[in-house]
């Protein structure tokens, strides 16, 4: 996966603010082994109001391959997001 990925979600309403967008960045990669990614919430103006931990291991990171987005669609997931409409 690349260093960070955006990706334009639904409104995803933060206390006291609404994103619109996220950014992924590898925090950490093991191997083998697993990844930790670090989600930050961006409002409508690219500031960051919210900063989340994912770490993807077992099953999860070796479904992972070299699809990134499997990555994108699974840290989605977690965090109860729903990617905008076009």
């Amino acid at each position: 996966m690349n260093n960070e990925v955006y990706v334009n979600i639904a409104n995803f309403a933060l206390e006291p603010v609404v994103a619109n967008s996220i950014r992924i960045s590898v925090m950490e990669l093991c191997l083998h082994s697993h990844v930790t990614l670090f989600v930050s919430f961006l409002n409508a103006n690219g500031n960051s109001v919210k900063n989340e931990m994912v770490k993807v291991e077992g099953s999860d990171y070796a479904a992972w391959g070299t699809n990134d987005e499997y990555l994108t669609q699974l840290v989605m997931q977690r965090l109860g997001l729903t990617l905008q409409s076009a």
